[in-house]
């Protein structure tokens, strides 16, 4: 009886830990099912006309998440824009529904790590003391608290999907390799940090890591390091078309530069892991020399990883997951630079490749239970706190923005940011202030486009039209911001420049063609020059996609009859 016993606790343990996996991601973000959409999400969900029907789709494959053509725009993720449009259908524009989707699927990411982690040969306190500590770590606050941070959930839970069906692929399972290829594939398109795990699970096979792989595993391997080497090549191709449009201080720092950056971006991730407190959204720093106190930090680091790996039990496994951690963060280590030296959530999964290596150490290194157990509990319950705490700051926009500036003060995006909500508030002069100090602190002589008309905005309120003008011609000039569009087509209205108001929306369109904002700017401007019919072709394209504008179209019918 006692052996019966034993044998369905055995099998139960599994489906125990998924559940308690549930419950622990629930835990952790319950409180954040109730914030509200918050910086890209006011475009990337609430002003993307694309989401809002499935019949969508085949433009969703063809724009960035913020409705910009492809050729415009170098940012490409039309499953992460795709899974908006779900929820769309479901949640309509509530922001709770988006947030619990994220909660969902970081959930079944954590499930499949665990799985995955059990399929290459570790015992199940370890598979799920690794995929408990992974759960509940504030660097993924971004991720799965962010609703445009989705991506990051996404492609984790689409890697670890891959890596486990591999594990399971033999003669009579041939079936599961094209799903590890659309797995992977999809992966891909949801972000580029996925490029990675191609070249991984080729490693893995290569050097039978866990288990000697018979050869359809071998082929899977390769054919998603394929995959990732195809996908990269049009991926740079097109990067490479398009120039280098990333406005930050790493990306206006010279080569050299940035690889004296690396360290940096490495330790820092390093005692993120370790210790998480001081949490911000950006991070912006260019080393100016080889020798810090980063690049000391770095080394000795490097002496503990080696020593690691020869008093390891399994040299292999120790030495692939290291490896794991630096190829993870291969992407961003500025070799392309990207938006700002570092962002909490690119680590999303590197992270796994140091917590198995520390994990496993611990549970072969310890011996009694009890001490092991109480280890782990204590770092599950302070990180979960930690995620807890910083989860409250992205309840308030206000809050967040105020918080993450004062980290990090040569963030133009924050300052910017910070201003939006204080403009929203009747904080006119507040708002002013951090707009001044976005543009101030822009690594350019133009400045950062967003603010730049935000700040012509303020100027415009305060009757100063030229100068409103200069600073709208700016923005455009800048980046090509869509409202610097569309407020300077409504300041040319206004000074009777119909002609030039249309040249400017049609130039905005170009470029955002699905943006209800200069949908609607366009049924202004042919209003005011008395073109009823091709305002009616505009309002009827309007109402396609943003059938919200249909007050706002009857107010401006009565206001022309």
């Amino acid at each position: 009886m006692k052996t019966v016993i034993q044998k369905l606790i055995n099998v139960r343990r599994p489906l125990y830990a998924v559940v308690g996996l549930i419950c622990l991601s629930v835990i952790t973000y319950f409180n954040t099912v109730n914030s509200p959409f918050i910086w890209d999400d006011e475009v990337m969900v609430q002003g993307n006309g694309l989401i809002r029907s499935l019949s969508n789709i085949p433009k969703i494959l063809s724009t960035s998440p913020f409705g910009a053509k492809l050729e415009a725009s170098d940012f490409y993720r039309p499953f992460q824009t795709l899974t908006y449009a779900i929820d769309y259908s479901v949640w309509g524009l509530e922001p709770t529904g988006y947030h619990i989707t994220n909660i969902v699927f970081h959930s079944l990411t954590m499930i499949v790590l665990f799985l995955a982690l059990l399929r290459l040969n570790y015992s199940y306190a370890v598979a799920l003391t690794v995929a408990a500590i992974v759960t509940v770590h504030p660097l993924n606050t971004e991720a799965v608290t962010y609703i445009s941070g989705r991506g990051d959930v996404l492609y984790l839970f689409l890697c670890m999907v891959s890596l486990y069906l591999i594990t399971w692929v033999r003669r009579d399972t041939v079936w599961i390799i094209p799903i590890v290829w659309i797995s992977y594939s999809i992966a891909l398109l949801t972000k580029e940090n996925s490029v990675p795990l191609g070249v991984l699970l080729s490693v893995m096979m290569m050097f039978s890591i866990f288990f000697k792989p018979n050869r359809l595993q071998a082929l899977t391997a390769y054919g998603a390091a394929g995959i990732a080497v195809v996908y990269s090549g049009i991926r740079l191709y097109f990067l490479g078309a398009l120039g280098n449009k990333t406005l930050s201080w790493i990306a206006s720092a010279s080569v050299v530069d940035r690889l004296k950056t690396i360290p940096y971006i490495l330790v820092t991730y390093a005692r993120l892991m370790v210790v998480p407190i001081n949490l911000h959204m950006e991070y912006h720093y260019v080393a100016s020399r080889w020798l810090t106190a980063e690049s000391c930090i770095l080394i000795a680091l490097v002496g503990v990883a080696i020593g690691t790996v020869i008093v390891s039990s399994d040299r292999k496994k120790t030495a692939f997951w290291l490896a794991w951690f630096g190829v993870c963060l291969g992407p961003v280590l500025q070799f392309t630079p990207l938006a700002s030296t570092l962002r909490e959530h690119w680590i999303t999964m590197a992270q796994i490749g140091i917590w198995v290596v520390i994990v496993t150490i611990i549970h072969e290194r310890i011996r009694p239970y009890w001490i092991k157990l109480g280890l782990a509990l204590s770092v599950i319950t302070i990180f979960c706190g930690l995620t807890i705490s910083r989860n409250i700051d992205w309840m308030d926009p206000m809050a967040l923005y105020s918080h993450d500036s004062a980290l990090e003060p040569r963030s133009f995006l924050l300052h910017n940011n910070k201003g939006v909500i204080q403009f929203r508030t009747g904080d006119y002069v507040g708002a002013k202030l951090s707009f001044e100090a976005a543009i101030n602190n822009t690594p350019n002589a133009i400045g950062y486009g967003t603010a730049l008309n935000n700040l012509g905005v303020i100027l415009e309120g305060e009757g100063k039209l030229d100068s409103a003008e200069g600073y709208f011609r700016r923005s455009i000039m800048a980046s090509q911001y869509e409202l610097g569009f569309c407020n300077l087509a409504r300041l040319l209205v206004n000074k009777g420049d119909f002609f030039g108001a249309e040249s400017v929306v049609r130039q905005g369109l170009s470029i955002y063609p699905y943006n209800g904002t200069l949908m609607y700017s366009l049924v202004v401007v042919l209003f005011a020059q008395n073109r009823a019919y091709d305002a009616e072709l505009a309002i009827t394209n309007l109402m396609r996609y943003f059938p919200e504008y249909g007050a706002q179209i009857q107010q401006l019918r009565a206001n022309i009859h």
